[in-house]
């Protein structure tokens, strides 16, 4: 099996500098059948979280959620004015029910 890392090069070694198929075998040694596949298919091994896992955010969960509820009323750029845009983006992708990526 191959890694992200690997199926990336192989992606891009094709589409982008025009490799060949036997270029690509001979520079990563996988098999002609494991490059026509990473060529061939998205990627096998993503799969999508659950849960968002907020580590440092953890303690403070709560009181932001709360205190983001309360800001729904003031516009969208006052409230990246008052925090850092990727807190609220985190925060308004949470309250809507939106997996982050």
């Amino acid at each position: 099996m191959i890694t992200v890392d690997q199926y990336r090069y192989i992606r891009t070694a094709h589409r982008v500098y025009g490799k060949t198929i036997r270029e690509i075998v001979r520079d990563t040694g996988h098999s002609r059948n494991t490059v026509k596949r990473a060529l061939r298919e998205e990627y096998w091994g993503y799969h999508t979280r659950k849960t968002q896992p907020y580590p440092v955010l953890g303690p403070y969960w709560i009181s932001l959620t709360d205190g983001f509820r309360e800001t729904k009323t003031i516009p969208k750029s006052n409230v990246i004015r008052r925090g850092g845009s990727t807190i609220v983006r985190v925060m308004s992708m949470a309250l809507r029910g939106v997996s982050g990526q």
